[in-house]
């Protein structure tokens, strides 16, 4: 288990960028034992 922080990205996959009517992508950041930041999960729902 991580202590994480979750972000939601709307994103438009034809375009490649970001959009508030695209795909919901949501993206959840950690730290690793040495403190360093580490991608825990990416998830989209449709």
């Amino acid at each position: 288990m991580f202590a994480c922080d979750v972000y939601h990205l709307p994103f438009d996959e034809v375009r490649g960028e970001r959009n508030p009517n695209g795909l919901s992508i949501y993206l959840k950041f950690s730290l690793d034992e040495y403190g360093e930041p580490m991608l825990v999960l990416v998830s989209c729902h449709l």
